[in-house]
């Protein structure tokens, strides 16, 4: 069954669906989260902390999919995952800071701010 038939079956209440969907995608957001980590890593940001955002973020992406768009689910569930990744680290207490090497003066380290109304994200650009 595909991930986009099991993601039907979803939607419509079947947990055994969810489930089966989830582990279809495990290995893929277990790749998202190791390279954000790997990325994060003098951060102390875990990939374990990661990998469950981007479960969240394709728990969110199921009720949200619309298969007659001829999308692949696990392209239009990237947009989530990812979203709740950078979220997560966005809002992660890192206390890093950044040293001068010059001035030997020290910078905190900011992440920009991710504007929440994406939350109607259509999987369609914008771009002409």
């Amino acid at each position: 069954m595909t991930n986009e038939e099991l993601c039907v079956l979803a939607q419509s209440g079947d947990e055994n669906a969810k489930c089966e969907l989830l582990k279809n995608v495990e290995k893929y957001i277990w790749k998202i989260a190791n390279d954000q980590a790997e990325a994060y890593k003098d951060y102390g940001i875990e990939a374990e902390e990661l990998f469950q955002e981007g479960v969240v973020g394709a728990l969110r992406a199921i009720p949200k999919f619309d298969p007659e768009r001829g999308t692949k689910f696990l392209t239009y569930a990237t947009y989530w995952i990812v979203k709740h990744i950078n979220l997560f680290i966005e809002t992660t207490d890192c206390n890093k800071t950044i040293k001068n090497k010059k001035t030997d003066e020290e910078y905190p380290v900011t992440f920009t701010s991710f504007d929440d109304d994406t939350d109607d994200y259509d999987g369609e650009t914008n771009a002409e």
